[in-house]
């Protein structure tokens, strides 16, 4: 059996014993590069891989945007909020049948530029 099947089996096992998905591949895949790499260079790679995807710029908004929804929710103004929906729903309409009509104008009258 070669290695990847084992690994896939283990991973597959301890998802069957109903341990978290991330945390069932975290020791797969810690366990796979022990086997290969051994102690010192397994350590840094999962520091780096982990420190890596945390600090990615785009991710920084998610937790703002969850106390965004979290205080307006408190606050109860998305109740007072949602009657108006209609009028975003309506503007996006607007902007797109304009943009629809401008396409559709520049090919009637065959613009070449």
């Amino acid at each position: 059996m070669s290695a990847t099947i084992i690994a896939m089996a283990v991973m597959l096992a301890l998802i069957a014993l109903e341990v978290p998905i991330a945390i069932a591949m975290l020791i797969t895949g810690v366990v796979g590069c022990l086997s290969v790499l051994g102690w010192s260079p397994t350590l840094f790679l999962v520091g780096e891989t982990a420190f890596s995807t945390v600090n990615n710029y785009s991710l920084t908004v998610v937790p703002l945007f969850i106390l965004m929804g979290n205080l307006i929710n408190e606050a109860d103004i998305s109740r007072e909020l949602y009657p108006l929906s209609w009028v975003a729903a309506f503007g996006a309409l607007c902007m797109a049948l304009s943009a629809c009509l401008v396409v559709w104008s520049q090919r009637r009258v065959g613009a070449t530029s």
